[in-house]
């Protein structure tokens, strides 16, 4: 084993010889630390709101129908330059789209009824936004795999709209 001289001033010498011999450890650069990226949030799409009316139903005389439109307005909701949408009749909310205009809504509800048997429904709601009235439409049929169901009953409305804007 090589001792290490004792004067301090061979000990600095023999510190100094080192890199010539390459035993220096070398010190990893620092890593600069770039700034935080700013985040950037878009804005949120403005919304626009219309009060859809249904004040009645056609073509179900004599059927019990499980509509959601016509005991209060409902409030359509959607980003004023389109996209996603939903319509709420008092809690009964239709979901679809807005784009150009066009109006797509629909909700699907069960209910047992009577005849012991279970049903489901189909309710669109759908037309132009400045045409008003647009259309709702009702379908109902059992729930496959049932016998001996009442008969299937349909119905049809007009939707008024009244725009609220932004």
């Amino acid at each position: 084993m090589t001792s290490l001289p004792r004067a301090p001033w061979a000990l600095a010498l023999s510190l100094a010889a080192l890199p010539a011999l390459g035993h220096v450890a070398k010190t990893p650069p620092r890593r600069q630390r770039r700034p935080p990226t700013p985040s950037v949030t878009p804005a949120p799409a403005p919304m626009c709101e219309a009060t859809l009316t249904v004040t009645a139903t056609q073509g179900a005389s004599g059927c019990f129908i499980d509509e959601r439109v016509t005991r209060a307005p409902g409030t359509l909701r959607y980003p004023c330059e389109g996209g996603p949408a939903t319509a709420d009749f008092s809690g009964h909310v239709f979901q679809g789209r807005v784009d150009g205009g066009r109006v797509s809504l629909r909700v699907q509800t069960r209910f047992h009824y009577g005849d012991g048997c279970d049903w489901a429904t189909v309710q669109t709601i759908e037309g132009e936004l400045t045409a008003s009235p647009m259309a709702y439409r009702y379908d109902e049929a059992p729930v496959a795999g049932q016998r001996n169901c009442a008969s299937s009953c349909h119905a049809t409305a007009e939707v008024s709209v009244t725009a609220r804007g932004r």
